[in-house]
């Protein structure tokens, strides 16, 4: 199961024996989030797992409320200084979270990545293989190690 967060993003809620439920994520993604989550029928609090951007627990709560009211200023303080690029607003509970990554950016960088090794390959098979190939009286066939390289980027054409 998976619990929706405020900025788009989803997390795996963790089930441990004889342990609440509970949940991690980046403390930015629980910015504009009021209360802590509820999951069930008798609407059970989740254990928050708060971590910093280096993805390491900051604080461990079941009470968001009191969290951004008496402990997030400190914790603030301390990130400001070790992450400074990062935004740590004042009132974290009235921010909207950080947006979640566009999907469609990340997709389109590995089209250019490839399509730039794709072109690499098409320009360059000639004098890739020249470039691999004749040393040793192979007759101008790539080395056998040469040639598996050749080879793996055959098949990617």
């Amino acid at each position: 199961m998976s619990i929706r967060l405020r900025n788009g993003r989803q997390t795996k809620v963790h089930y441990d024996q004889g342990r609440p439920p509970w949940i991690s994520s980046r403390l930015q993604d629980f910015f504009g989030m009021l209360d802590t989550p509820r999951i069930g029928p008798d609407n059970t609090p989740l254990v928050i797992h708060l971590l910093a951007p280096n993805h390491r627990a900051v604080q461990i709560t079941t009470d968001l409320a009191g969290f951004w009211k008496r402990l997030y200023p400190q914790v603030r303080r301390e990130l400001m200084r070790r992450y400074p690029k990062h935004a740590w607003p004042e009132q974290p509970q009235l921010e909207q979270g950080a947006p979640k990554a566009n999907p469609d950016t990340e997709r389109l960088s590995v089209v250019v990545l490839s399509q730039t090794f794709v072109y690499w390959w098409r320009c360059g098979c000639e004098r890739f293989r020249v470039g691999l190939g004749g040393g040793g009286g192979s007759g101008g066939r790539p080395a056998r190690a040469s040639r598996s390289l050749f080879v793996a980027l055959k098949r990617f054409r």
